[in-house]
């Protein structure tokens, strides 16, 4: 199944959760946003997001804490119907305190919103692994009820 029909088939479908984890880089978002028709598509650069919203003076602590909250006080203020997240690397960093990435998006896009998350890691059976074992930003998150385009 390609991004299209990924995105066609949660619109017209019944699924609970409406995100899509894309195998790419975020370098290849750009293209892939221009090769699609949707009305309401918005782009956003979540680590730009990220280090304008969270550098300010705060320490680790409050960043831990506060990380999703401003995230989804963010997407709160956005008119979207369709949202493709790119430059994702920030959200993984230990700084931000281990967010489940996956987790929390899943858990947003019960709103009805298709939530697009382009994140370049590997798929072993259920689960994306995000970067390598022992390194700070590993994660390895289920994925068994999201849809998964790119990944083979």
């Amino acid at each position: 199944m390609n991004l299209k029909e990924a995105i066609e088939d949660l619109q017209t479908g019944t699924k609970h959760y409406k995100l899509i984890v894309l195998n790419k880089e975020s370098k290849d978002c750009i293209n892939e946003c221009k090769s699609l028709d949707f009305d309401g598509v918005v782009k956003v650069d979540i680590n730009r997001v990220l280090n304008e919203k969270l550098l300010d003076g705060k320490t680790k602590e409050e960043k831990e804490h506060e990380t999703w909250d401003l995230i989804k006080n963010y997407l709160d203020s956005l008119n979207f119907n369709i949202l493709f997240l790119h430059n994702v690397e920030y959200m993984f960093s230990k700084e931000l305190g281990n967010l489940d990435v996956i987790s929390n998006f899943k858990y947003y896009s019960r709103n009805g919103h298709i939530i697009v998350l382009f994140v370049n890691g590997k798929l072993i059976d259920n689960h994306l692994i995000y970067s390598e074992e022992g390194y700070p930003d590993y994660r390895s998150m289920d994925v068994s009820e999201v849809n998964l385009v790119g990944w083979e």
